[in-house]
């Protein structure tokens, strides 16, 4: 049974993520959340992210 059988979905890709967070463009926290760079954010929003939930990256000066 569909939920929204009249909805289209886009296509998907998978991003394999294996950067660091706080220092490459892509990388996954300690908490398991995506963490993007300022450039790769603003790329995305150009895109048309309106689902998403942006929130500040606090781990920055961590050394993971």
């Amino acid at each position: 049974m569909e939920l929204q059988p009249a909805v289209e979905l886009p296509s998907f890709v998978w991003v394999k993520v294996g950067g660091k967070a706080g220092k490459d463009d892509f990388g996954i926290a300690q908490n398991l959340s995506l963490v993007v760079s300022a450039r790769v954010l603003d790329l995305l929003e150009n895109f048309g992210i309106p689902s998403a939930i942006v929130e500040p990256y606090e781990g920055i000066n961590s050394t993971n």
